[in-house]
């Protein structure tokens, strides 16, 4: 792979499962394209002698020894995903899907996201108060773009193109993703094929209209000098709403 990425306090080297980050070397968690089965529009579609192949890294946790403390003590962590351009058969490339659990008062963790290198789609789908999904968004986002997934929403990432996709996220670092809706309803409410067509789960009880931002704006959009990392760093207090998603007000 051997992806460089220079960022404004260190610079990511990206090789095969391993990511280096200022002198320290992290293994990444493979998510094998076979797990990924559950939540596929047409899962025949796939190559059997694939299925064993990791389809993209997760590095969680990843942090300059001297900034770890920081982290810590605010209860947050940062991730890199590297997500392969590999189709799913007839689908693109994307991650298994998760909603969060709740921090407080009803609203659940909040996550924010920057793609570093290719292109991603974010497809958003929020769940009301009454456990339907009532609004879907699918996100365009480029190398640069940060996007915020508010409260109540689950979310998958899609890597629409023949590129690498390199991504950095900030959650809190005390929970648990909640994989079993998507599980349920074999993914979200819309799988997006490698021909451009965005079809609907037919195993969602009613239709929701899908939305399209061919950039993240609104409640999804958070304007940043830096990024995301050095602006952590920088201006840790902006990102006190990822622990509690009450303070959080969209720009």
């Amino acid at each position: 792979m051997g992806i460089k990425l220079p960022l404004k306090l260190f610079t990511l080297s990206i090789d095969d499962g391993s990511l280096g980050v200022d002198g320290t070397t992290y293994k990444g968690t493979p998510r094998l394209i076979e797990e990924l089965l559950p939540v596929l529009y047409d899962p025949q579609s796939l190559d059997p002698a694939l299925l064993k192949k990791p389809l993209y890294y997760m590095f969680r946790d990843v942090a300059r020894t001297a900034d770890r403390p920081l982290f810590e003590s605010l209860g947050l962590r940062y991730d890199i995903t590297v997500i392969s351009p590999q189709p799913l058969g007839r689908e693109f490339p994307k991650t298994l899907g998760h909603y969060h659990p709740e921090a407080s008062n009803g609203l659940s963790y909040m996550e924010v996201y920057e793609v570093l290198h290719g292109k991603a789609h974010y497809l958003l789908q929020r769940r009301s108060r009454e456990g339907e999904v009532d609004r879907v968004v699918l996100i365009e986002a480029k190398p640069g773009d940060v996007v915020v997934i508010p409260p109540n929403y689950g979310h998958v990432t899609i890597n629409p193109s023949t590129e690498t996709l390199v991504m950095s996220n900030l959650v809190a670092r005390g929970f648990k993703s909640i994989y079993d809706e998507y599980l349920e309803k074999r993914g979200a409410v819309y799988y997006e094929l490698v021909d451009g067509r965005l079809l609907f789960n037919e195993r969602y009880e009613s239709k929701v209209e899908l939305e399209r931002l061919s950039a993240p704006s609104g409640e999804f959009l958070l304007e940043l000098k830096s990024d995301l990392y050095a602006s952590f760093i920088e201006e840790t207090s902006r990102f006190h709403f990822l622990m509690d998603p009450s303070l959080w007000k969209p720009e």
